[in-house]
C-alpha cells in the first residue's frame, strides 16, 4: 500500500484563538493513527491535510466501491457536493478517532 503526504501546513497562532485542544504531537499522532487503521483496513491514503491551531485533520482516501457503501450502511456521509469541468462531483466522509476522513467521486450522469 502507498500513501502520498501532502505539504504540512502549520498556521501562525492568532492572539483571538482559542489554544489547540491538544499539543502538536498528539495531534499529529492522531493523523498517525487514523492511516495505520485506514490502511490496514485496505484503504489507500491519497493525502492528508493538518490545520494544527483550528481545524480537525483530514485525511483523503481513494473511491471505491467499498467505500461508497459506507455511506448505504450509514457509517458514512456526503459532506458536499458541486459542479465543475468535469460534471458533477461528491465528497464523502466519515470520522476515525478524530480525524475527518474523506473521499472524492464523481456521480454518475
Amino acid at each position: 500500500m502507498t500513501a502520498t503526504v501532502t505539504h504540512l501546513r502549520i498556521a501562525r497562532t492568532h492572539p483571538h484563538r482559542p489554544p489547540p485542544p491538544m499539543g502538536v504531537h498528539a495531534y499529529m499522532q492522531t493523523i498517525l493513527d487514523a492511516s495505520t487503521a485506514l490502511m490496514r483496513a485496505g484503504h489507500e491514503i491519497l493525502a492528508f491535510y493538518a490545520e494544527v491551531v483550528t481545524a480537525a485533520p483530514v485525511i483523503w482516501i481513494r473511491d471505491t466501491p467499498r467505500v461508497r457503501s459506507l455511506v448505504e450502511t450509514g457509517d458514512a456521509s456526503y459532506d458536499m457536493s458541486g459542479i465543475d469541468d468535469r460534471g458533477p462531483y461528491r465528497v464523502g466522509m466519515f470520522l476515525l478517532d478524530g480525524v475527518r476522513v474523506q473521499w472524492f467521486e464523481r456521480v454518475p450522469g
